[in-house]
C-alpha cells in the first residue's frame, strides 16, 4: 500500500510541476492572432471576373497551380470552399481553393455569399516574422508572390480599445508583391 501511495504521489507531482502555459512575448497575455489568406480573381480587360462559368471567355476548369515550399498545389475547380478562418488554432497552409465570394451586410451584421467566386491561396501564419515566395502558374505564364509577415510587440497606447491590464500588444505589418508590384492588401487581381 505504501508503495502505490509513493507512486500516486509522484505522479500527482510530475503532473503538476509539468504542466504549464506558453506565452507570447510581452506581458504574459495569451494571444490568437488569425492567419492570413491571399484571394485573387482573374478578369478579362473590362473587369469582368472570368471564374464564373459561362463568362465569354471564362477560365473555369483551365489547370491552376501554386509552388510552394518544395511542393506543387492545384486546384479544385469541382470543390467550393467557404470555411472561414478561425483565429484558434495554427495556420495550415491547403494551398489554393476555389471559394464563394462573400459581402458585407450591414442589415445582418455578417458577410453573405453571391454567386461570383474567387480563388484563395492558403493559410499563412501571421504571429511569426517571416520572408516567404511562391509561384502562381497559370495561361502558361508564372506569377511570383512574394509575402514579408513582421510582428512586433509594442506598448499599449492610452486610449486603445485593449483591456488597460494588457501592457503590449502585436504590432503586425503584412507586405504583398506581386511580380514585384506591391499591393495594397491580401486581394489581387490578375487580369487576362
Amino acid at each position: 500500500m505504501m508503495k502505490t501511495t509513493e507512486y500516486l504521489t509522484l505522479l500527482l507531482f510530475l503532473l503538476f510541476a509539468l504542466t504549464g502555459c506558453s506565452e507570447k512575448e510581452g506581458d504574459g497575455e495569451e494571444w490568437d492572432i488569425a492567419g492570413l489568406y491571399l484571394t485573387f480573381d482573374i478578369v478579362n480587360t473590362r473587369g469582368e471576373s472570368l471564374l464564373q462559368q459561362g463568362t465569354p471567355g471564362s477560365v473555369y476548369g483551365q489547370p491552376i497551380s501554386l509552388s510552394y515550399e518544395n511542393k506543387e498545389y492545384t486546384l479544385d475547380w469541382n470543390t467550393a470552399r467557404s470555411d472561414k478562418p478561425s483565429r484558434a488554432y495554427v495556420a495550415v497552409f491547403n494551398g489554393l481553393q476555389y471559394i464563394p465570394l462573400t459581402v458585407w451586410n450591414p442589415a445582418t451584421n455578417h458577410w453573405d455569399e453571391t454567386s461570383g467566386r474567387m480563388i484563395r491561396i492558403g493559410e499563412l501564419p501571421r504571429d511569426v516574422n517571416y520572408e516567404k515566395s511562391m509561384t502562381l502558374h497559370f495561361g502558361g505564364k508564372n506569377y511570383t508572390i512574394k509575402v514579408v509577415n513582421s510582428i512586433r510587440w509594442i506598448n499599449r497606447s492610452a486610449g486603445s480599445d485593449y483591456d488597460p491590464a494588457i501592457e503590449k500588444v502585436p504590432d503586425i505589418t503584412t507586405t504583398v508583391r506581386l511580380d514585384g508590384t506591391q499591393l495594397e492588401g491580401t486581394y489581387f487581381t490578375i487580369t487576362i
